[in-house]
């Protein structure tokens, strides 16, 4: 195994892993303007339940039952998003699925974008 060191900064210079260094404030002191646009999914509903879309940075966890549709979700949002990204590299990062399984879902789904990149952490 050979380490290698991992960017963690945003090619605007912004910190992958950055926290505010600021000194507390009162919350009605905070603005409520935020400088980072919404990430449009194009699915209605997810895009409603997330408040208008994903939040650059943000962590959405996705739960349920063993069964009921999460990861089928997760490729369909995905694959919306590799298409609506005009061609960014989305990254796919399974822990529990195969190259294969991901694979052989997006045939079932009739979507294979070019910018959706997959890796498996099992």
């Amino acid at each position: 195994m050979v380490d290698e060191p991992v960017n963690t900064s945003f090619r605007n210079g912004r910190s992958l892993f950055a926290m505010s260094q600021s000194a507390p404030l009162p919350l009605l002191e905070v603005s409520a303007d935020v400088d980072d646009a919404r990430i449009f999914i194009g699915m209605n509903e997810m895009d409603r339940v997330l408040g208008g879309g994903l939040v650059p940075g943000s962590l959405v966890l996705l739960a349920g039952e063993p069964g009921i549709g999460k990861s089928t979700l997760l490729l369909q949002i995905l694959c919306r998003l590799a298409y609506n990204q005009n061609q960014k590299k989305v990254l796919y990062v399974s822990g529990e699925e195969s190259l294969a399984q991901i694979r052989m879902r997006s045939e079932r789904l009739g979507q294979i974008p070019e910018s959706l990149w997959v890796a498996c952490e099992s």
